[in-house]
């Protein structure tokens, strides 16, 4: 369970993006009878409000975003040496879809799938949306969708935030794909 800080700050980052949120907010806690019913009004907000659509999509659709992800990695790369990533594309791409009273595309995660195996090729959220927890959304569709045990995942090996996720979810590193990348697979 999310401690109260995480909690609050997610909130407020929610009615900074959504400033309809805090008017919501507001009079749902002026009706609340003592203190002991905000996590509740807190909660509702976080767990109904935020609306999450995955749907296949076209690549072309997730150009904008698929720009800023290879710069991140281009910033990910010159920390940790020299870009070492090729631009996959694939018919089986989806895009991730945010909003509380109208859709807001916010990112996307591309999935390459092989003979034998799948890669989840790509995952972005963007900047303002990150710590929302869309990216663990993601991998449990991903993963509810995918075999584990055919899925991997290359990270870029300054990319501290992807690797704690994902080793969350136990996948371990078991190779190093290249100068700067890192194959990670599941293990139970």
């Amino acid at each position: 369970m999310e401690n109260n800080y995480h909690r609050f700050e997610k909130l407020y980052r929610l009615i900074n993006l959504y400033p309809d949120l805090e008017r919501q907010f507001q009079e749902k806690v002026s009706r609340a009878e003592d203190s002991s019913q905000l996590q509740e009004i807190i909660d509702g907000i976080l767990n109904s409000k935020l609306q999450v659509s995955l749907e296949p999509t076209e690549i072309s659709e997730i150009q904008p975003f698929r720009k800023r992800f290879w710069n991140s990695l281009r910033c990910y790369a010159e920390r940790g040496g020299e870009p070492d990533y090729a631009v996959g594309a694939s018919s089986d791409a989806h895009k991730i879809l945010v909003g509380f009273d109208e859709l807001t595309p916010v990112g996307y995660f591309l999935i390459l799938k092989e003979k034998y195996a799948t890669e989840l090729a790509e995952l972005f959220i963007d900047e303002q949306y990150r710590g929302l927890g869309l990216s663990k959304k993601v991998m449990d569709y991903v993963l509810d969708t995918y075999p584990r045990n055919e899925l991997y995942i290359l990270v870029h090996k300054p990319n501290f935030v992807s690797k704690n996720l994902i080793q969350k979810y136990e996948f371990q590193p078991v190779c190093q794909e290249s100068n700067n990348l890192i194959r990670f697979e599941w293990h139970d």
